[in-house]
């Protein structure tokens, strides 16, 4: 496992389930976590009594569990802090603004059973974890579930096979310098790289980087 705050960092930018709770208990109708530089960003369903507790600044833990790929499932990460208002958010897939609330960090700790280890709370907050393995396989995941049709157009055009032989295609990886990809045709099995113009320096610059690969249509 990579150290404490790199591997919470990386926990915390690729979630795979995840719960609020306060002192009066658990808070239902979080339906979206998003990592803010190590903020986490709750969006809640308009019903939620999140946002709620969010004015009053009221203290909440955040418990998760991710899905990169080289986290044990058993460990779990946990962001104690204050909440406050953040503002609004559309659903991706309908026209409703969802309130979106910030948990500010004040304690991190990582939990493998009856095991803890505490994160120091500069090295998570720390800018050079914003495209840790974490972020960087949740990039591929969305590629790979959302962007299907320009991940095959990209493997015609830099390997000159027509686009109607390549049955499929999937990012394998994402790194600062490069998109790593599969590719299927009549013969086969293929890997690609696809180096990127220059090395990513954040999220938003990596972000510009893959739509130049992949086609403007990338969200």
């Amino acid at each position: 496992m990579a150290l404490p705050p790199a591997t919470a960092r990386s926990m915390l930018a690729f979630p795979v389930e995840f719960a609020v709770s306060t002192d009066a208990g658990p808070v239902p109708g979080v339906i979206g976590l998003d990592d803010a530089d190590g903020r986490p960003l709750l969006m809640c369903a308009p019903d939620s009594g999140l946002p709620g507790a969010a004015r009053s600044r009221t203290v909440a833990h955040l418990r998760l569990r991710s899905a990169w790929p080289t986290t044990d499932p058993e460990v779990h990460l946990g962001v104690t802090g204050r909440l406050r208002l953040h503002g609004h958010a559309t659903c991706e897939c309908c026209d409703t603004q969802h309130p979106v609330v910030a948990l500010e960090p004040a304690a991190v700790l990582l939990t493998r059973g009856l095991h803890r280890t505490p994160v120091p709370l500069g090295d998570f907050l720390a800018a050079d974890h914003q495209l840790g393995p974490g972020y960087l396989a949740r990039v591929a995941h969305h590629a790979n579930h959302c962007h299907a049709a320009e991940l095959r157009r990209t493997a015609s055009l830099r390997t000159g096979v027509p686009a109607r032989a390549v049955a499929a295609a999937s990012v394998t990886a994402i790194t600062r310098e490069e998109l790593r990809m599969s590719w299927v045709d009549v013969d086969g099995a293929h890997d690609l790289a696809v180096p990127l113009a220059e090395q990513a320096r954040d999220r938003d610059h990596l972000g510009h980087l893959l739509r130049d690969v992949l086609g403007p249509d990338l969200c």
